[in-house]
């Protein structure tokens, strides 16, 4: 089944019998994508959250006690991203992709990043 490029939502296919369970349940994805949150806990370690977890939704809460700056490694896809640092020991996460030269510097609180497929720049500085 195709689906769209960057959030990998499923498309209709034109012989397709059950059309609406496949709107429906894009159009659930779709609202998931902009409105669910997902908790990652950092475990003192750079992380990277499954592409599945990353695309299905908006908010990305980074948990746990930090003795370093980490690294959140996001997919490269374009989405946007409000990456919300509830870790303690005053350091920051860092939202990157694998292949960045531009990352996002998050400290305490929470700070929306774009990502344009390669790299994270920040949504509101």
């Amino acid at each position: 089944m195709s689906t769209t490029p960057n959030l990998g939502i499923a498309l209709l296919a034109e012989s397709q019998s059950s059309k609406c369970v496949t709107v429906n349940n894009a159009l659930d994805a779709l609202d998931g994508a902009v409105t669910d949150v997902f908790v990652q806990a950092m475990a003192d370690a750079n992380q990277t959250p499954s592409t599945a977890n990353a695309m299905a939704h908006a908010v990305i809460q980074c948990t746990g006690a930090l003795t370093a700056d980490r690294n959140l490694v996001l997919p490269n896809t374009k989405k946007i991203y409000v990456i919300h640092n509830l870790t303690t020991g005053g350091h920051n996460v860092v939202a990157k992709t694998a292949s960045a030269s531009a990352t996002v510097t998050v400290a305490a609180g929470a700070q929306q990043v774009y990502c344009d497929g390669a790299n994270n720049f920040y949504a509101v500085a």
